[in-house]
Formats: structure tokens, C-alpha cells, sequence
């Protein structure tokens, strides 16, 4: 079933963060470079019956530039360790640890769904035995973590996976890449890496701070005709 949550504020959408290698205030996250630019704003779409549609997915957003950057969907699906069509089943926090500044200590913590594969499209899933994965976003402030995380569940959506930490030279990693790896956990491999059902039109749900010029031309399609498009290019 696809189906669509309750979008999340403006503000909210403007403070989370989402997993694809960049950092919050805590410095035992994952984190990338990078000079902010301006943001793309996700587009709302209309139902089959007209009705104003937003993806749940909105809520995140990317920070910087992209951590990884492809000039078109043949180029992103080429180089994901995964693409699946996938539908949300359940959610939880992963808490990351404790930042300290004078006497106020900050927790963050990941937001974790397990997602069920409805169709396994390409490339090689680590811990999927069970037909699911597991899909992280963060870090988030505890705070945010109810509001959000339960807005996702139910949905489907395509996704262009990348195993978290694995494109960091194991030297270097943090205890939060080493310990997301250690539980099998993925991240999109941008904010282009998950494209939402948006009733007449797919949608790259995640807001991110580089728009492609090709993505224009994905969001013009319907969902069903993007699942197409990504099949074709997945088994090239």
C-alpha cells in the first residue's frame, strides 16, 4: 500500500537532517564538507482525484553539498550498493550518544526504519535474509524524533542505497559509522536516492541543497513510469 503521511512543518523540515554522510552537533556522527547552498524545496503534487499530495519524506533534507554526486539516474543506480522498491513496516531510535557543552548535555539519536523489499532491483544487500533492511536518518535531537518518525510507516518508495560507512576508509570512521555498519544499516546515497510515490508524479522527496538538471525530467513522469526506467537501468 502506498500511502501518504501528514507533512511536517516548515520549521521542522528546516532543522532534520538527513543520513547521507552529514553532520549535526555532535562529534561522534558521520559528517561531509561543504559550503551550504541554496535548498530545493520539494514539489506537492495533486491526487487522482485532485487533492494536494506531499511525500512524509520532506522532513529530511541534506546540509552542504551532496556527499556524493551523479550527473543522471543511470550514473546513481550504477554506483548504489542497492536499489530496491521498498515499504516501511517499523521504526526506532538509535541513540548515538551524548554531546556535553558546560552542564547541558545533548543526545541525538538516528531515526531507523525497517524496510520491507517489495522488489529487489539491483546490487547486493547486507543482513536482507528476512526480506527487509534497515534504513537510517540522522542525526536528529530526541525532541523531533516522535514527531517524525512515525509518518513514514505504510509508505513505499524507490531507493538508491549505500551501506553506512562504506564509502569511508575504515581508519577513519567514527563509532557511529563503525557501529551502523556493525548493524547493517544503509543511508541513501543522497538526497536523489529515494523517490516517493507523489500521487500523479514521482517525487525526490528529500530536500537537498543540490538540485540536478535531470531530475526535472524523472518528476515529470509518473511513479510507475519511473519504476520502469529504474528496472531498465538496473539490469544494464
Amino acid at each position: 500500500m502506498r500511502s501518504i503521511g501528514t507533512p511536517a512543518s516548515a520549521a521542522l523540515a528546516a532543522i532534520v537532517l538527513a543520513g547521507c554522510g552529514t553532520s549535526a552537533p555532535t562529534a561522534d556522527a558521520p559528517s561531509a564538507g561543504g559550503e551550504p547552498s541554496p535548498s530545493r524545496t520539494s514539489t506537492t503534487s495533486e491526487g487522482e482525484h485532485g487533492e494536494s499530495v506531499t511525500s512524509p519524506w520532506t522532513v529530511f533534507r541534506t546540509a552542504g553539498n551532496e556527499v556524493e554526486h551523479y550527473d543522471s539516474l543511470r550514473g546513481m543506480i550504477g554506483k548504489a550498493n542497492a536499489t530496491a522498491l521498498g515499504t516501511v513496516e517499523d521504526v526506532e531510535p538509535i541513540v548515538l550518544g551524548e554531546e556535553r557543552e558546560g552542564n547541558a548535555v545533548e543526545t541525538y539519536v538516528n531515526v531507523s526504519y525497517t524496510v520491507r523489499i517489495d522488489e529487489f532491483m539491483g546490487g547486493e544487500l547486507a543482513s536482507a535474509e528476512d526480506g527487509t533492511f534497515r534504513l537510517e536518518f540522522g542525526p536528529v535531537d530526541p525532541a523531533d524524533y516522535d514527531a517524525i518518525a512515525e509518518q513514514m510507516v505504510g509508505d513505499q518508495a524507490w531507493f538508491a542505497l549505500r551501506r553506512w560507512g562504506s564509502d569511508v576508509p575504515r581508519d577513519v570512521w567514527s563509532e557511529a559509522d563503525r557501529a551502523a555498519h556493525e548493524r547493517g544499516a544503509y543511508r541513501i546515497v543522497n538526497s536523489q536516492g529515494l523517490v516517493d510515490d507523489a500521487g500523479s508524479a514521482a517525487s525526490f522527496a528529500v530536500n537537498g541543497d543540490r538540485p540536478e538538471p535531470w531530475m526535472a525530467d524523472i518528476e515529470s513522469e509518473g511513479f510507475d513510469e519511473f519504476l520502469a526506467m529504474a528496472r531498465d537501468l538496473a539490469d544494464r
